[in-house]
């Protein structure tokens, strides 16, 4: 690892308890579109980038963008990071059927998750339990009270893709 452009706590802010193969999210602050940033030794930074500098990812001149092959903006999973271009990108979110309207109705979604005490969508503190829940319109449907915040963020997942078949933002979104 790359100590000397890694803050000395960064990788405790990543939850790495899914396993190797697994999302790593970015535990801080995050974008308003779900990219986890820092700040460190005065500048700001994108956690993902950070995580794939500090893992021995090489950015480059031709190559000066890092991209995720799972689709979810806090991972900081180095397996799910690669160097490209903005070309790469547009490229990955054509094949990923990601388009435009796609994108701007999750950023929507993303903005309303203001409020909520953890970096996880439709998840919030209540105490040290976690509640779970996503929005129907202009009505909450509660889905239940879980002992952590990555169960209460897994069970939300389940549901929205029973309700709307992942037509919404997921915490964890599963591959096509």
């Amino acid at each position: 690892m790359n100590t000397d452009t890694t803050p000395p706590d960064f990788w405790s802010h990543v939850d790495v308890a899914g396993g190797p193969d697994a999302c790593w999210p970015w535990m801080l602050r995050r974008h308003v579109r779900g990219y986890g940033r820092l700040s460190y030794k005065g500048f700001r930074a994108y956690a993902h980038v950070v995580a794939f500098v500090s893992s021995g990812g090489v950015l480059t001149p031709d190559r000066p963008w890092v991209l995720h092959s799972c689709d979810n903006p806090c991972c900081c999973n180095p397996r799910h990071l690669r160097a490209g271009t903005p070309k790469d990108n547009a490229d990955d979110r054509e094949k990923r059927c990601r388009s435009k309207k796609r994108a701007r109705s999750d950023f929507s979604l993303m903005v309303k998750r203001s409020g909520t005490s953890t970096p996880y969508f439709g998840v919030s503190a209540r105490g040290k339990r976690f509640r779970a829940y996503f929005n129907a319109g202009r009505n909450q449907v509660f889905i239940g009270t879980f002992d952590t915040a990555i169960e209460a963020a897994h069970a939300r997942d389940a549901a929205v893709m029973i309700e709307y078949g992942g037509k919404m933002a997921l915490n964890f979104p599963v591959p096509k």
